[in-house]
């Protein structure tokens, strides 16, 4: 393995770079261990290696954005509160939704947008955007979508 992300298998003497994967926006590699294949994203296997981890945090972060960028000085270890944060501060989620978000950012800052003017309620903003009241308050009051401006 390099701190420029290139992952190498060696078998016997015979040593090559294996050529990663994109899975799910990642480069992942195919290792065998204790004789099962198993899939490894690239990233985390070189902050693994070359990274410390003082603080344990879980996550690691691309700081360019990049998610196919694995190298060394591209990687830092950070928490899913911070790689969200990153990933929000930087405009690398382009508005996209999350998989398990009912509204998109645009839809929040409307969200708020609306209330604001007073204009709407909690009540009408919920009919509107098919959420509960206790959502679009938990909206506008940054309890949830915090990362949201």
């Amino acid at each position: 393995m390099s701190n420029f992300g290139r992952i190498k298998s060696f078998h016997g003497k015979k040593e090559r770079i294996l050529k990663p994967i994109l899975v799910c926006g990642y480069l992942s590699v195919s290792l065998s261990i204790n004789k099962k294949v198993v899939g490894k994203r690239i990233h985390r296997l070189v902050a693994k290696e070359f990274l410390n981890n003082p603080e344990n945090k879980p996550e690691v972060n691309h700081i360019n954005g990049v998610k196919t960028d694995n190298m060394l000085h591209n990687l830092e270890w950070c928490t899913g509160k911070e790689n969200i944060y990153h990933a929000c501060s930087h405009k690398l989620m382009n508005g996209i939704k999350h998989r398990s978000s009912k509204l998109t950012e645009k839809q929040v800052i409307q969200i708020r947008k609306r209330y604001i003017s007073h204009i709407y309620t909690l009540e009408n903003i919920s009919d509107e955007y098919g959420i509960s009241t206790r959502a679009a308050f938990d909206i506008l009051h940054r309890v949830s979508y915090k990362f949201i401006l």
